[in-house]
């Protein structure tokens, strides 16, 4: 599963991003879109990315993923301010 921001704005360059897990940085998590692969019971969390460059920092609304199993449905939930989820996922 991919999560992707998509940064917009007057000053388009030099982004940095910073993908988090429940509110801890994500190690090597630095590019616009984080891939989750073999998702398991212990990925489930609010997810959260931080976007900065020289015009400063945002940091996106919470998404949250949950994971049911046995049959390991995912779901992904998120305010839909930006795109990032017009219904849940599953």
């Amino acid at each position: 599963m991919d999560l992707t921001v998509v940064p917009s704005g007057s000053v388009l360059s030099s982004y940095k991003f910073q993908w988090k897990w429940n509110g801890q940085s994500i190690s090597g998590a630095t590019n616009a879109t984080l891939s989750l692969v073999q998702i398991r019971t212990a990925d489930a969390g609010l997810y959260s990315v931080t976007v900065s460059n020289i015009a400063g920092t945002l940091k996106s609304p919470l998404a949250r993923l949950t994971v049911w199993t046995p049959s390991g449905v995912i779901s992904a939930w998120g305010q839909n301010t930006y795109g990032q989820s017009p219904s849940p996922l599953v």
